[in-house]
């Protein structure tokens, strides 16, 4: 059997060809507190390396360190998670850039002393760094990893916490990616929870930089 493809290239295929399908390989079993807890562990030796770091990044040192973060080979380390307690993955940051470890799978991140802050309204951000900037409003957070994402976690948190409100902050970046993700969040929790939902686009580019500009909650809630 001939076929012509459509970058013009001439295929042979045998009479017997029958396409095999792909399949993933498992992922491994990864014992991601051990990871976290030694990474922690090297954040004593990196304390004035995190202050630049969060100079740099326009976030509060003490409120990051509310997430757990650690420090491996020349990046910080923060990690997501999915149930209580339950470690998914980790995104690693150094200055601009972040990567994921391998085999990470998408959770939020989750402040220390979450579920010990009593508070009927939870704050969803997009991101680790406007998630710390939401903890320095004085608000219960977690941080999605990007806007489209972990909705179920989002689900799962809320509850937990038995909150009457969401407040779901949305970029302000033009793009209009941000506001999209936040509704489809907003749409999602409305069904499964039926509580209270708002989505609040930022005044300045996220959350983060809101708050660096001196803009108080009540200014734009």
């Amino acid at each position: 059997m001939k076929r012509v493809g459509v970058a013009g290239y001439l295929h042979v295929l045998s009479k017997d060809f029958s396409p095999k399908k792909y399949e993933a390989e498992p992922a491994p079993d990864i014992d991601w507190h051990t990871i976290v807890s030694v990474q922690g562990a090297n954040m004593l030796r990196k304390r004035k390396a995190f202050g630049d770091f969060c100079r740099d990044t326009g976030i509060n040192p003490i409120a990051a360190l509310r997430f757990n973060v650690g420090y491996e080979e020349g990046w910080f380390t923060i990690p997501l998670y999915r149930e209580t307690n339950v470690i998914s993955g980790i995104q690693r940051r150094k200055g601009p850039l972040k990567r994921m470890v391998k085999h990470s799978r998408l959770g939020v991140f989750v402040p220390s002393a979450f579920f010990q802050y009593h508070c009927k309204t939870l704050a969803v951000t997009e991101g680790w760094s406007d998630a710390v900037a939401a903890v320095q409003y004085g608000l219960n957070a977690i941080g999605k990893f990007n806007s489209h994402s972990s909705d179920d976690w989002v689900e799962y948190y809320a509850k937990h916490i038995k909150c009457e409100r969401v407040l779901i902050f949305a970029d302000n970046d033009g793009s209009g990616i941000g506001v999209e993700g936040a509704n489809k969040t907003a749409t999602h929790l409305k069904e499964t929870l039926g509580i209270t939902v708002n989505v609040v686009r930022t005044p300045q580019n996220d959350l983060k930089d809101t708050y660096n500009a001196g803009i108080a909650l009540k200014d734009f809630l």
